[in-house]
């Protein structure tokens, strides 16, 4: 028999809450309709796992190009941002899907975390950078 702890409960239905929430996110919102149509667990996760792939590609389409029109000065700490900003990420999605106590669940949580922070960190970067790459 496993005990779980009640952070772990409260986290995973604070994501469960979150993910369903109607004030979540765009790309919470995106990943659930396009998903939506999924009949199993499995498609669910391929479904969010595509998902979150386009959203990755998306931002780092983007850094590339704010790359090429910034000064190595501000490249190199954005580059640096971006990778502690994934480690981030995958701790932070970990942590509130309960990886430690893994369900059938518990994937689809932490792809629809990833999803949620994914969405926010280009929202992010096109509202800061957005502005210096106008010729």
């Amino acid at each position: 028999m496993r005990i779980v702890s009640s952070s772990h409960v409260v986290a995973s239905c604070l994501c469960i809450f979150a993910a369903f929430s109607p004030k979540a996110s765009v790309g919470a919102q995106a990943a659930r309709s396009d998903c939506s149509t999924a009949r199993t667990t499995l498609e669910g996760q391929q479904c969010r796992a595509a998902a979150l792939a386009k959203l990755d590609a998306a931002a780092a389409a983007f850094e590339d190009s704010v790359f090429k029109k910034l000064d190595t000065i501000v490249v190199k700490p954005l580059r640096r941002a971006d990778a502690a900003w994934l480690s981030y990420r995958n701790l932070e999605c970990a942590a509130a899907a309960g990886t430690e106590y893994p369900g059938s669940v518990t994937p689809t949580l932490a792809l629809q975390c990833k999803i949620d922070l994914a969405t926010e960190r280009l929202r992010y970067l096109r509202a800061t950078y957005r502005p210096w790459l106008k010729p």
